[in-house]
C-alpha cells in the first residue's frame, strides 16, 4: 500500500504530476498533506488518497518519473551515433532506444 511520507513530487492515478509541499499536523486525518496539482491546491491524507473511502483519479499512487518522449529518446539515440546519421534513424532505433529507456526506469523504480 502507497503512503505519502514526505514533501515530493507524486504521480496521480490519471497521471498528472502533483506536488507535495508540507505536512499539517493539526489537520483532519484526511487532508494532512498539501500541495497543488496543475494549478489547484489539494490536500490529501497519508494514504494519498483524495477522498476517504474510495478511489479517485486524484489519488496519489507513487512517486513522480518523468515520462520519456519520443524526440528525446531520438536524441540520446543520435547523441551516441555519428551526428552525421542523425537523418537516417529508423523507427526500430527509436524503438529499440525507447525499449532500452523503459528497461532503466523500471531498474529505478525497483
Amino acid at each position: 500500500m502507497f503512503t505519502v511520507d514526505q514533501v515530493g513530487e507524486y504521480r496521480t492515478r490519471d497521471g498528472r504530476k502533483a506536488v507535495v509541499l508540507g505536512y499539517n499536523p493539526y489537520g483532519s486525518l484526511f487532508r494532512r498533506w498539501i500541495g497543488y496539482v496543475g494549478e489547484s491546491t489539494s490536500e490529501r491524507g497519508d494514504d494519498g488518497a483524495y477522498q476517504p473511502g474510495g478511489t479517485s483519479d486524484r489519488d496519489l499512487i507513487g512517486p513522480w518519473v518523468q515520462p520519456a518522449t519520443l524526440s528525446a529518446l531520438e536524441d540520446v539515440y543520435c547523441a551516441q551515433r555519428d551526428p552525421a546519421d542523425h537523418a537516417q534513424v529508423t523507427l526500430q532505433d527509436v524503438l529499440r532506444a525507447l525499449a532500452s529507456a523503459i528497461d532503466d526506469l523500471n531498474a529505478q523504480i525497483r
